[in-house]
């Protein structure tokens, strides 16, 4: 009995020390309850998996990435989202954690004398080893995470893929190293890891330094578009402006004209001439100047294109960048659509009880496929606005009503 209580010790302590690293590493205030709860169900389900185990390879790691993928369940029920940063917070803590056990076997190997029948039964040299491999794990990724290595979210929102296909190489290469270190304990083997660990950490620090570069190189030349959007848009405001001004200077002279050919029934023609280029302006006003910079920019870019708005985001506070992204990328694929068709797009952008929606509506000859027949530039345009709204969590969801096509974008800012 007291062998199957510690055993579901060492693994209560395990998902003690994966909450405190995922806490750490995401930032995140997680309720007490939660854990509570959670981490208690999780350790019990850990408990059952770890008690498969062997020593033998092929059956260590099939029982390993099982809980690796209960691992990845656990840290996404706790944040409340399954995304795939999850993946590498459980798969970079299951990383540091056998680094820590190769680690304490051959520095105990090294010192005492590493006994294997002692280190997997109920001793105390078991206990002291389960709490220092977690407490080195958790110690690891906090001195890592403050010599900024780990990478943040932001980079993580950006590109996870790398980080997390890396961390399981290293976990599967440690799992191999781990079965030959407990049979045999090479001095080799000790190398082995520290070189491992080296190479695990500058691949880290290297693809955090790209990423990092990358998103530099865009948010610049996305603020130079941006600039060079509003400030085109500002010179037709003006223009406009001047506009609208000598036109109220003109008003009473309008007025007499009016008034001397209101004989003649020839006033409305009159009118309708006056207020022509009013009526034709490409001038919109939504209240926030980057909106009204990239749908003025758009009707210029495709003047055969029809375009109807439904603007309401006064009190809209979103990332410049990223709101132009979207509205960029939307519109374009809408106009090379519609450009096929009727030449029709329709926008709505609203604002209301801290939800962002956005709403782009074109025709389409046919029911339009995502994964194939589309060119590069469309597959990317389509990559960005996904990219985007995972960013924020939010949703992205396509109908098809009769022959349109309707891009909905839900973002709770």
């Amino acid at each position: 009995m007291i062998a199957y209580l510690l055993e579901y010790l060492f693994c209560l302590v395990y998902v003690i020390s994966l909450t405190i690293v995922l806490m750490f590493l995401s930032k995140r205030k997680i309720a007490f309850k939660k854990i509570l709860c959670l981490g208690f169900f999780y350790s019990i389900i850990n408990y059952l998996l770890t008690g498969t185990n062997s020593l033998v390879l092929q059956e260590y790691m099939v029982s390993n990435t099982c809980i690796w993928a209960f691992d990845f369940v656990y840290v996404s029920c706790l944040l409340g989202k399954f995304v795939k940063k999850n993946a590498f917070y459980s798969s970079v803590f299951n990383v540091a954690y056998i680094f820590s056990i190769n680690a304490y076997i051959h520095l105990s190997n090294l010192f005492f004398g590493f006994n294997r029948a002692l280190a997997m039964s109920c001793s105390w040299q078991r206990i002291v080893m389960v709490f220092a491999v977690n407490i080195l794990a958790i110690v690891l990724l906090i001195v890592l995470k403050r010599l900024k290595i780990l990478p943040g979210e932001k980079l993580l929102d950006h590109q996870a893929n790398l980080f997390i296909i890396f961390n399981f190489f290293v976990l599967y290469a440690l799992m191999i190293i781990f079965i030959i270190g407990v049979e045999s304990l090479y001095d080799l083997n000790a190398f082995i890891v520290v070189a491992l660990l080296v190479i695990w950490i500058l691949f880290l620090k290297v693809l955090s330094l790209y990423i990092e570069t990358t998103i530099k190189n865009e948010d610049l030349l996305m603020a130079k578009m941006a600039n060079q959007y509003i400030s085109k848009y500002i010179d037709f405001y003006r223009q406009e402006s001047e506009n609208l001004r000598k036109i109220r200077h003109d008003l009473k002279n309008h007025q007499m004209i009016l008034e001397s050919i209101d004989k003649e029934k020839k006033y409305q023609q009159y009118i309708d001439e006056v207020f022509t280029d009013v009526e034709n302006s490409d001038f919109v006003i939504s209240g926030n100047i980057f909106v009204d910079s990239c749908l003025f920019v758009k009707k210029q870019e495709y003047p055969q294109i029809d375009f109807t708005y439904d603007l309401s985001i006064k009190e809209l506070v979103f990332n410049d960048k990223d709101l132009m992204s979207l509205l960029f990328n939307l519109i374009d694929n809408a106009c090379k659509e519609a450009m096929m068709t009727d030449c029709k797009v329709d926008i709505i952008v609203s604002y209301q009880n801290d939800i962002l929606v956005i709403r782009v509506t074109n025709t389409v000859r046919q029911k339009p496929n995502f994964i194939v027949n589309k060119g590069e530039e469309h597959g990317l345009g389509l990559k960005i606005i996904n990219s985007i709204v995972n960013k924020y969590n939010g949703v992205i969801f396509i109908d098809y009503p009769d022959d349109k096509i309707v891009f909905n974008i839900k973002i709770n800012v």
